[in-house]
C-alpha cells in the first residue's frame, strides 16, 4: 500500500511570505527577473482542499506582500488567485475521482519530474503574466513584458524544484 503524502505545514506558507517580502524588499534581480515564492504556496497546497479554502489561504498571504513590499494593494493577490484555478484544473485532470481526498500535496514523488514541471509552469506563468501586465500596464512594450515572464519563469522553476525537494521530501524510517 502506497504511504500517504506528506501534508503542507502553515509554517511553510509563513515562512514563504517572509521571505518573499524580504526578496522583495532587498533583493534586486534587475528589470527583467522576478523572483517570487508566492505560487510555490499555491504549489504546497493538499489536494483535498476545496478551492474556496486554497483561494482564502493564497489571498491572506498576498495581501502582507502587497502590504510590504510591492507597494501596490491587490497585485499579488490579483495575479495568485487565478493560479489557484490552474492549480485546480490539473489537481482535477492528475487525480481520479476518490484518490484526491487519500493524497497529500502533488509532489515530484507522486507525479513525477515531468508533470510537476508542466504544473510549476502552468502555475508560475499564470501568476507571472498578470503579475507582469499589471505591474506594467502602459509603461512597458510587450517585448519585455515577454521576455520578463520567460526569464522568471526559467529562474523560479528549479527554485521551485529545489524547494519542494528540500522542504516536502519523505523522511526515511
Amino acid at each position: 500500500m502506497k504511504a500517504p503524502q506528506q501534508r503542507s505545514n502553515p509554517w511553510y506558507i509563513v515562512l514563504a511570505v517572509l521571505i518573499q517580502i524580504v526578496i522583495s524588499n532587498f533583493v534586486y534581480t534587475g528589470p527583467y527577473i522576478n523572483v517570487t515564492l508566492l505560487p510555490f504556496i499555491v504549489l504546497t497546497m493538499p489536494m483535498g482542499w476545496s478551492t474556496v479554502k486554497v483561494m482564502t489561504i493564497a489571498t491572506v498571504s498576498a495581501l502582507p506582500v502587497d502590504f510590504f513590499a510591492e507597494g501596490v494593494a491587490g497585485l499579488n493577490m490579483a495575479a495568485l488567485l487565478p493560479s489557484v484555478i490552474v492549480w485546480e484544473i490539473f489537481a482535477n485532470a492528475f487525480t481520479a475521482n476518490g484518490q484526491r481526498e487519500r493524497e497529500g500535496i502533488m509532489s515530484i514523488e507522486w507525479l513525477g519530474r515531468w508533470r510537476y514541471l508542466l504544473l510549476t509552469v502552468a502555475v508560475l506563468t499564470v501568476f507571472l503574466t498578470i503579475h507582469t501586465v499589471l505591474e506594467c500596464a502602459g509603461t512597458r512594450p510587450a517585448s519585455f513584458i515577454a521576455l520578463k515572464i520567460a526569464l522568471s519563469c526559467l529562474v523560479n522553476t528549479p527554485l521551485y524544484f529545489l524547494l519542494q525537494a528540500v522542504l516536502l521530501k519523505k523522511h526515511k524510517k
